[in-house]
């Protein structure tokens, strides 16, 4: 999300992740009370073992907010203090035990913001904490079924992609950029990116650099906006995704069509976007994925022939980028994923294959890249996810 990460004492931060193994979401804890072992906050669904996927944990206004079904209201906003009791649902969106889905809750203000689904109808919504201050933004009915994605705060301006599937009007669907002030008649289209039959034009990511919105598109090039139609300008035509910001300076998964998707960087402007390295050479390329930033160094998953997808640093250099540890040794991949900064580590989910997918940490150099916690003993793994720093 490109949002500073606050560093205070490590005594004071925590991690959350939902465990498959529980089927539940751990909430955000007052440091005094942190357990020394995780533990289940609540059984959300209580009427079967089929769990309530937790999904989309974000901490927000002193609080965690995440989407889950308990199996009567559906999929649904719901909020914890990291207690039982303090675990609710927040607000039943769709009545009537169908799921609205809520998704990118993104933090503007005192207010969150969050993208929902009304049959075909992606709604904006957003809220204050409250039930009653859970309130309807905007529908934004286009061509048969519409969703709402990419929830992004620019200098107190919500931008986010709108995606219309595919009509016997608009054979691949309909992306447009829409930006909202958190009013109704505030809520505008920015610019429609058409469709295309060759490439597709899917807004992949979208991010805060700097004060400046930079657009990815898998089949119309990386771009950058003011927040006008006009203002909304080409970078560099190539297929672009996962964006990150480190120091001002744009990082981004990219394929020119000769070197497959790899690590490359950009300034805002055509000259200034330019390829890091060739991590895997040849067209398939090394695919880099969660993109992370700790200590002024990026981190991210990368695939080589050598040692599969393991976990990789970069300080925006060829020379500098390079691969951290090799957490399965040979061509199997450690598969290092849902990549999250907590003080001054960096936790992700790995699996060196005997313990399979578990809970891991890295410092940034191989020694410092150790198991945390086999939570799942016997090889299968608790496969971690939706890992969230509070």
């Amino acid at each position: 999300m490109n949002t500073p990460h606050l560093r205070p004492p490590l005594a004071f931060l925590s991690i959350l992740f939902v465990i498959a193994l529980v089927g539940g979401g751990l909430g955000a804890l007052p440091a005094r009370a942190l357990p020394a072992e995780p533990y289940l906050v609540k059984d959300i669904n209580a009427l079967s073992q089929a769990g309530s996927a937790p999904s989309g944990l974000v901490s927000a206004l002193g609080k965690l907010f995440f989407s889950a079904d308990d199996r009567v209201h559906g999929q649904e906003l719901w909020v914890s203090d990291g207690t039982d009791a303090g675990t609710a649902l927040l607000k039943d969106v769709l009545p009537g035990g169908d799921s609205s889905s809520p998704k990118y809750i993104t933090q503007m203000g005192g207010v969150i913001f969050f993208s929902a689904q009304n049959g075909t109808t992606g709604e904006l919504w957003k809220s204050d904490g409250t039930t009653d201050g859970t309130v309807l933004v905007k529908s934004i009915a286009i061509q048969d079924t519409t969703e709402l994605s990419l929830l992004v705060n620019v200098n107190g301006t919500l931008f986010f992609a709108v995606d219309t599937y595919r009509s016997i009007f608009y054979p691949d669907g309909v992306r447009q950029l829409w930006k909202s002030d958190g009013t109704e008649a505030g809520t505008v289209r920015v610019k429609d990116w058409g469709w295309s039959s060759a490439h597709g034009n899917e807004i992949t990511a979208l991010a805060n650099i700097n004060g400046t919105l930079f657009i990815a598109s898998s089949g119309r090039g990386l771009w950058k906006s003011d927040g006008t139609e006009a203002g909304t300008v080409l970078v560099k035509n190539i297929w672009t995704q996962y964006l990150t910001g480190v120091g001002g300076v744009l990082y981004f998964s990219a394929d020119d069509g000769v070197h497959g998707p790899e690590l490359w960087r950009s300034d805002g402007s055509e000259a200034g976007t330019v390829l890091v390295k060739d991590i895997r050479p040849g067209a398939t390329g090394s695919g880099p994925q969660d993109l992370t930033v700790l200590a002024g160094a990026l981190y991210f998953s990368a695939t080589t022939d050598e040692a599969g997808s393991e976990l990789w640093r970069s300080d925006g250099t060829e020379a500098g980028t390079v691969l951290v540890k090799d957490i399965r040794p040979g061509t199997a991949s450690g598969s290092p994923d849902n990549l999250v900064v907590l003080g001054n580590r960096l936790l992700f989910s790995a699996d060196e294959g005997t313990n399979g997918a578990e809970l891991w940490q890295s410092d940034g150099t191989e020694a410092g890249t150790v198991l945390v916690k086999d939570i799942n003993p016997g090889g299968t793994g608790a496969s971690p996810l939706s890992l969230t720093a509070v």
